[in-house]
C-alpha cells in the first residue's frame, strides 16, 4: 500500500511561520520606503545611468556595516533575523519567496489590470511585494543559493514595465555585495548588465547562474569571463529626425576593468537572451574554463556556435582549446547539420561530452560515437531510425544510461506506398524497433523515451531481425530475464492523426515492464489502448510487483480524458493500491472509472492518509 502521509517536520513548520513573520515584517518596511531625491540618487553604487567602470570601486560589506546602512526600521528586524543560523536563513528566505509568488500569481491578471486603471494613484514602493527589504535584510548572511522562480521574476518584471521602475535593479546592485558566498543565482528576466556586473565583481564562488529571458548583452557576458577591457557596440539613442541624420546608430565603447569575474561558474542559462550573440558567447566559453553546460539558442545553437568557431581555428589553436562543456544541445531552429568533419573536430574541443541533444538525420547519429564518455543522449530524428541509431548503440550501448529517441514525419506529405512497406521505409514499428534495439544493445539504460510516428528503415528492420523477434513470443519471453534490469523510467508517447495507428507489440511492452524490477516512473500516452486490459496488467504485476513505482500515467492525450478509452477499471486500481508502496502519482483520466468509483478511490485515500496524488480529468463527468 501507498506511504502515508507524515507530519511536517517541526524545522519545516517553523520555517514557514518565520516566513510569514519575516514577509510581513518585509512588506511594511517597503510601505515605508520614501523615494530618494535627486541628489541622493547619484550616491548610490552603481548609478543606473554610469557604467560601473566610472563608479568608486565596490567591496563586499560585512554585516556590521549593512547595519549602520540600514533604517531604525530595517535594524529592528535585523536583529530578529540574526538570532537564526545562516543556513536557517536560507530555508527561509526560500519559504518567504514561494509565499511572494503565491500572492502575486492569485487573479494577477486583474490585479495589472485594476494596476493600469489606477496608476496615477499608486507609489511606486506598491510594487515592492516585501521583496526590496528582504535583499537589504539578508545582506551579510552566508547563504548559498538565492533563487527567484521564473514566474516570480516575471510578475516582478511586469509591474516594473508598468511603473517604468528600475528600483528592483537597483535592490540587487546594492545587495549582491553583501551576498558573497552565494553559489547559486537565479535572477531571470529582470537582469541587465549592470546586475551581472556585481554580480562578476561581489560573487566569485557562484557555480549556477540563471539570466534567461533577461536583457544581458554581450557587455555582461564578458564581465562575467572577467575581461580586463569590454569592447562593445553602443546603440546610440535617436530622439528626432536630425539625430537620426546627423549621428551614426551604432559606436564602438571599451571601457577597462579588474576584477576575476565568476571563475568557478559551471552552469549559466542564457535562453531568451536576445542580445547576447555568438561573439560573446564564444568569449564565454574561451575564458571560463570551468563551464559545463550552458543554455543557449538564438539564431544558432550551441553546437552550431562550436562547430563554425572549431573549422577556423589552426591546428596549433585546437590543440590549444578544450572545453570542459559536458552537456550540448543542437535543436530547432538551425542552420547547420553536423557532418563528420565537423565531429571530428568537436571531439577535440569538447572531450568531455556526456549529455547531448541533436535534431539530425539517422546517418547522423552513428558519428555520436566519437564522443567517449556520453552516456545520455536526445535524438530528434528528421527522417527515419535506421542503421545509424543501431551502429552508435552497438558502440557505445555498454555505457549509456539515458536514451531519449523521437522520429516524426510530416503530418502534410503523403506517404507513398513504398514509403509505407517498401524498400525505403516501414511504418508503425517505431516503438517496436527502437525498444529491442535499447534493450539488447545498451543493458545499462535507466530511462528510455521514445516518441513520434515516424518511418523506421527496412535495413535497420533485417539488421534487428525485428519481424521474427517480436513474432516469436517464447524469445519475448526469455528476454523478461535479461533485458531492462536497471531500466528507471520508460516514456512512450505517440501522435498521429491521418497516418497508420502506432503502437507498440503488447507482448514485447510486457516483457519489458516484467524486466524492469526498479522501474519509478512509467507513462505511455497514445494509442496503447487496446494493450492494457485488467488481466494484462494483472500478469505484469504478478511477477513484477513494481515496488518502486512512483508514478503512472496511461492516457491517449494530455489534454481532457474521455471514460474508457483505456480499458483498465477500478480493478487495476485496487491492485496498484495494495501492491505498489512507492506510488505517489496515479493519473487515470481515460480508464474505465466513472465518478461514483473516482470518489470512493479518493475517500480511501483519505481515510488511509496516503501520501498519493489520483489524477481524473475527463471532458463531461459521466458514470
Amino acid at each position: 500500500m501507498p506511504i502515508r502521509l507524515a507530519p511536517s517536520s517541526l524545522y519545516s513548520t517553523t520555517s514557514k511561520c518565520v516566513a510569514s513573520l519575516l514577509l510581513r515584517g518585509c512588506q511594511t518596511l517597503d510601505k515605508r520606503w520614501v523615494e530618494p531625491l535627486e541628489e541622493e540618487e547619484g550616491q548610490q553604487l552603481l548609478s543606473p545611468v554610469k557604467s560601473p567602470a566610472r563608479n568608486a570601486v565596490l567591496r563586499s560589506p560585512d554585516r556590521e556595516e549593512v547595519y549602520l546602512q540600514l533604517s531604525p526600521g530595517h535594524r529592528t528586524v535585523l536583529d530578529w533575523l540574526s538570532n537564526l543560523p545562516d543556513r536557517v536563513v536560507e530555508d527561509v528566505v526560500v519559504d518567504l519567496l514561494a509565499k511572494v509568488e503565491v500572492q502575486l500569481l492569485e487573479d494577477k491578471d486583474k490585479k495589472l489590470i485594476m494596476t493600469l486603471i489606477n496608476i496615477d494613484q499608486m507609489k511606486i514602493n506598491d510594487f515592492f511585494f516585501g521583496v526590496h527589504s528582504l535583499l537589504s535584510l539578508i545582506q551579510g548572511f552566508e547563504l548559498q543559493t538565492l533563487k527567484f522562480s521564473k514566474r516570480l521574476m516575471f510578475c516582478l518584471w511586469e509591474y516594473g514595465e508598468i511603473t517604468s521602475s528600475k528600483l528592483m535593479v537597483d535592490t540587487l546592485c546594492t545587495s549582491l555585495p553583501g551576498l558573497s558566498s552565494l553559489t547559486t543565482l537565479n535572477i531571470p528576466h529582470i537582469a541587465t548588465d549592470r546586475v551581472v556586473y556585481t554580480v562578476s565583481k561581489h560573487l566569485p564562488f557562484l557555480v549556477s547562474l540563471d539570466l534567461s529571458s533577461s536583457r544581458v548583452t554581450d557587455r555582461g557576458v564578458r564581465h562575467l569571463a572577467g575581461a580586463n577591457s569590454v569592447t562593445y557596440v553602443r546603440q546610440t539613442e535617436v530622439r528626432n529626425i536630425n539625430t537620426l541624420l546627423d549621428t551614426p546608430m551604432e559606436e564602438e565603447t571599451t571601457e577597462e576593468y579588474n576584477h576575476d569575474g565568476c571563475q568557478k561558474l559551471e552552469h549559466i542559462n542564457l535562453q531568451s537572451c536576445e542580445w547576447v550573440t555568438e561573439r560573446g558567447l564564444r568569449f564565454l566559453l574561451e575564458h571560463l574554463l570551468s563551464l559545463q553546460r550552458v543554455e543557449y539558442h538564438q539564431r544558432s545553437s550551441l553546437l552550431e556556435i562550436m562547430i563554425k568557431w572549431a573549422s577556423c581555428m589552426t591546428e596549433a589553436q585546437r590543440v590549444k582549446t578544450v572545453l570542459n562543456l559536458t552537456e550540448v544541445e543542437h535543436g530547432f531552429p538551425y542552420g547547420l547539420s553536423p557532418l563528420t568533419e565537423h565531429m571530428t573536430k568537436l571531439t577535440l574541443l569538447i572531450p568531455n561530452l556526456t549529455t547531448i541533444t541533436l535534431v539530425t538525420e539517422d546517418k547522423v547519429v552513428c558519428l555520436l560515437a566519437m564522443f567517449p564518455k556520453l552516456t545520455s543522449i536526445t535524438v530528434e530524428l528528421e527522417d527515419c531510425l535506421g542503421e545509424g541509431f543501431i551502429q552508435l548503440l552497438e558502440q557505445l550501448g555498454a555505457q549509456l544510461e539515458e536514451i531519449s529517441v523521437s522520429c516524426n514525419s510530416d503530418p502534410e506529405a503523403s506517404l507513398s506506398l513504398d514509403q509505407i512497406e517498401g524498400p525505403g521505409g516501414q511504418q508503425g514499428q517505431l516503438f517496436n524497433l527502437a525498444t529491442v534495439c535499447v534493450g539488447q544493445l545498451a543493458r545499462r539504460v535507466r530511462k528510455l523515451s521514445v516518441s513520434g510516428c515516424g518511418l523506421v528503415s527496412s535495413g535497420a528492420v533485417q539488421k534487428m531481425e525485428l519481424q521474427d523477434k517480436i513474432g516469436n513470443s517464447s524469445w519475448i519471453r526469455r528476454q523478461a530475464d535479461c533485458w531492462f534490469k536497471s531500466l528507471e523510467r520508460l516514456i512512450m508517447m505517440s501522435y498521429e492523426d491521418n497516418l497508420p495507428a502506432m503502437s507498440i507489440h503488447s507482448g514485447l511492452l510486457k516483457s519489458v515492464l516484467m524486466a524492469a524490477k526498479n522501474l519509478s516512473i512509467l507513462n505511455l500516452e497514445g494509442n496503447f489502448g487496446t494493450i492494457f486490459i485488467d488481466s494484462y496488467f494483472s500478469e505484469i504485476v504478478s511477477y513484477n510487483p513494481l515496488s518502486n513505482l512512483r508514478i503512472l500515467d496511461i492516457c491517449v492525450n494530455d489534454q481532457q480524458g474521455q471514460v474508457g478509452r483505456i480499458p483498465l477499471t477500478l480493478s487495476t486500481v485496487q491492485l496498484l493500491l495494495s501492491k505498489c508502496d512507492c506510488l505517489k502519482e496515479l493519473r487515470i483520466s481515460d480508464w474505465n472509472v466513472c465518478s461514483q468509483q473516482f470518489a470512493e478511490v479518493m475517500m480511501m485515500v483519505k481515510e488511509n492518509n496516503w501520501d498519493l496524488v489520483v489524477t481524473r480529468r475527463v471532458a463531461v463527468e459521466g458514470v
